[in-house]
């Protein structure tokens, strides 16, 4: 799988199926979903979140999210 298509399956999962109860329950949190079993680990820092979800499944394909934000990060410059 690509690294595009593990965003769009994980985002889809996110959008879908978490968004609600995790923007309820852990807003500004990181979630790690695994794509593949769509199970999900959480964390203050993003890390955390991917490290835990590679402890369960070393090979997992691991999309993260900032939960009830449009991205994980923001780039950019000051001027």
């Amino acid at each position: 799988m690509k690294p595009k298509e593990i965003a769009d399956k994980g985002r889809t999962i996110y959008n879908t199926k978490l968004r609600r109860k995790l923007e309820r329950e852990a807003f500004g949190k990181f979630v790690a979903i695994d794509v593949d079993t769509e199970e999900y680990f959480i964390s203050d820092r993003s890390e955390i979140a991917v490290d835990l979800a590679k402890k369960c499944r070393p090979k997992s394909r691991i999309y993260l999210h900032r939960i009830g934000s449009a991205a994980a990060y923001t780039l950019g410059t000051l001027l």
